[in-house]
């Protein structure tokens, strides 16, 4: 059958509707079934964070620090003599754990040995680790500040940041910034991270 331009323009437009592939549909927002519990009869949960192979490390205010299994088996990887809030993994696989009473930054090693990394920080809450440089910052709730412990030495490098709690890092644009919750702010602030170790304005 011969199509002539005009009808053969009208037709085009049609033919590729015919061709296009079903669209998915729209996902709904989650409802509050849509959950399942992964560990249970945890006494006071605080930090979370995730190692390399896979393992969900969680610390507790008793100073228990539970290491899970992707099928939901644990051990007890350590238990400290604190109150523990933040839990950070760093890159060599040891675990961080702050504990915000009593000031102190606590290391376990994969083997489950633990000592005291840090002291003498006012309500230490979250630690971070910079990927580059191995530097340790942890945010001082009580002291309204950022602290370097990164040689286990606490040495102020933010000062004036009104409750500190979450820290997070992330690079944009080949800027670095360092993401700072505060809790009582009601605000999540950033500063920009050089090279040379310093920081931006908030």
């Amino acid at each position: 059958m011969r199509i002539d331009r005009p009808r053969a323009r009208l037709l085009l437009p049609l033919l590729c509707l015919a061709v296009l592939p079903a669209l998915p549909a729209r996902a709904h927002p989650p409802r509050a079934s849509d959950f399942e519990v992964f560990a249970s009869g945890l006494d006071g949960p605080e930090g979370l964070a995730f190692t390399r192979d896979g393992y969900l490390v969680v610390g507790s205010i008793t100073g228990a620090i539970e290491r899970f299994a992707p099928d939901g088996s644990s051990t007890t990887l350590a238990t400290v003599p604190d109150r523990l809030a933040g839990v950070t993994v760093l890159s060599d696989g040891r675990v961080l754990a702050t504990s915000v009473v009593s000031g102190q930054v606590w290391v376990v090693t994969a083997q489950g040995d633990a000592s005291v990394f840090a002291a003498g920080i006012a309500g230490p809450n979250f630690v971070v680790e910079t990927i580059r440089e191995g530097r340790l910052l942890v945010s001082a709730s009580n002291g309204n500040a950022i602290v370097d412990i990164t040689d286990g030495v606490p040495e102020v490098v933010i000062p004036d940041v009104e409750f500190p709690n979450g820290l997070a890092i992330r690079e944009s644009g080949g800027r670095r910034y360092l993401y700072v919750a505060m809790t009582l702010a009601s605000a999540v602030v950033r500063y920009r991270m050089f090279d040379d170790g310093s920081f931006g304005e908030r």
